[in-house]
C-alpha cells in the first residue's frame, strides 16, 4: 500500500513540474517582448532628446565669477549652442573650468530644458613672488594666480629672493619652505599692534630662519626666523611700545635668538 502510495505522489509531481515548466515558457517570452518594447520605447526617446532642438543648450549662467571674466570661463567649459543639455559630460566640464589658475572648485548644474549653471569657488590673492624679475599673485595653497606687472602694485605682502626657484607660470603649486614661512611671519607681523603705523617694502625669503623684512619707515631691516614668530612679534611688540618707535638700529634688528634681541 506504501509503495503504491509513493509512487502515486512521485508520478503527481512529476506531472506538476512539467505543467509548471509549460506555464514557464510563455511567461518568460512574455517578460522578454515586455523588456524588448521597453528597450526600443527609451531608444526612441534618447533619439528624440538627441535630436531635438528643445534640448539644445540656450544658455550658459554663472555663479561666484568676479576676478575672472565670464568669456574666459565659457571658452574653458567649452559648451557651445549645439551641445544637447542631456549629454553634456559634467565631470569634464568642470574640470575643464577647474584648469583654469584662479578657479578653485567648479560644479556644473543642468537646467532643463536649456540652460546650465557653472557655479564658480574662485582662488582669492593674498601675496605676491617675485622671481628672476617677474612679479606673480598666490593664493594661500600657494598656487600662482596670474603674472603681474613689475612695475604695477602687487597684491599683499612681496616676497623676494625665494631659494630653488628660477621660474613660475599660473597654475603652478609653489613647494617652498622658505615661501610658507613669510607668509606665516606675515600673518603673525599683522597682530602687532603697531602694524598699521608702517608700509612694509619686501619680505626677503632666502631661507626659513633667515627672513627679513624691509618697511618704508625704517632705516633697518626685521630679522625673523628660528622661532615662533608670534612669540618674537609679542617682543617685537613690547619693545616698540617701550622706546615709543623709536628704536636706535641704523642696519637691522634681528629677533632670532629668543629674549636676546641684537640690534646694529
Amino acid at each position: 500500500m506504501n509503495a503504491t502510495l509513493a509512487r502515486t505522489q512521485k508520478r503527481t509531481r512529476t506531472q506538476a513540474r512539467a505543467r509548471n515548466r509549460k506555464n514557464a515558457l510563455p511567461h518568460r517570452l512574455e517578460m522578454l517582448f515586455g523588456l524588448l518594447f521597453l528597450l526600443a520605447v527609451v531608444s526612441l526617446f534618447l533619439g528624440y532628446v538627441a535630436q531635438s532642438s528643445t534640448f539644445k543648450v540656450d544658455r550658459v549662467l554663472f555663479e561666484g565669477v568676479r576676478a575672472l571674466s565670464e568669456a574666459d570661463v565659457r571658452a574653458a567649459a567649452g559648451i557651445t549652442t549645439e551641445d544637447n543639455i542631456v549629454l553634456l559630460d559634467t565631470n569634464a566640464i568642470a574640470r575643464r573650468v577647474e584648469a583654469l589658475p584662479y578657479v578653485k572648485r567648479c560644479e556644473v548644474r543642468r537646467m532643463y530644458p536649456d540652460k546650465v549653471l557653472l557655479q564658480i569657488v574662485e582662488r582669492e590673492p593674498i601675496a605676491s613672488v617675485m622671481v628672476s624679475n617677474h612679479l606673480y599673485e598666490i593664493d594661500r595653497e600657494n598656487v600662482v594666480l596670474r603674472e603681474l606687472s613689475p612695475y604695477g602694485v602687487h597684491t599683499g605682502p612681496l616676497i623676494t629672493s625665494l631659494p630653488e626657484i628660477i621660474a613660475l607660470e599660473p597654475g603652478v603649486h609653489i613647494q617652498n619652505e622658505a615661501l610658507s614661512a613669510a607668509l606665516a611671519l606675515w600673518e603673525a607681523f599683522r597682530t602687532a599692534s603697531f602694524s598699521n603705523e608702517l608700509t612694509l617694502s619686501e619680505i626677503s625669503a632666502k631661507h626659513v630662519n633667515d627672513l627679513r623684512m624691509y618697511f618704508n619707515e625704517l632705516p633697518f631691516e626685521l630679522r625673523w626666523g628660528r622661532s615662533d614668530f608670534a612669540v618674537q612679534t609679542t617682543r617685537l611688540d613690547i619693545l616698540w611700545h617701550e622706546m615709543d618707535g623709536d628704536i636706535p638700529c641704523e642696519y637691522y634688528l634681528d629677533l632670532r635668538f629668543d629674549a636676546d634681541l641684537v640690534c646694529k
